[in-house]
């Protein structure tokens, strides 16, 4: 399969829209191909971003709630153990008199 600029990998972020392989026989019209191609993509493309969304929307909603300075310590120990064996400290990452 030849490299199509129009349907290649599309990163945003951290959202990668895996390639989409065209069919290419007698059997199937070409230019039909890439736009059923594209169409697909920018269908999963609209679906990671509405889970970006989704997911910014659930932070928001905990780092402006009333419980936030829990989770903040919650989250602070979990990546305080994860990096336990790791060359930095949670000090340098996460420093303790942060704003």
């Amino acid at each position: 399969m030849e490299d199509d600029p129009a349907i290649s990998d599309v990163s945003l972020f951290f959202l990668q829209i895996p390639s989409i392989q065209i069919e290419k026989d007698n059997t199937v019209d070409e230019a039909d191909e890439k736009e059923a191609a594209f169409y697909e993509r920018m269908s999963l493309l609209e679906e990671g971003l509405q889970l970006f969304d989704s997911l910014y929307t659930t932070f928001l909603e905990k780092r402006l709630g009333k419980t936030w300075a829990d989770e903040e310590k919650s989250i602070r120990k979990m990546a305080c153990l994860r990096l336990k064996d790791s060359a930095y400290s949670s000090s340098v990452i996460f420093p303790l008199n942060s704003p």
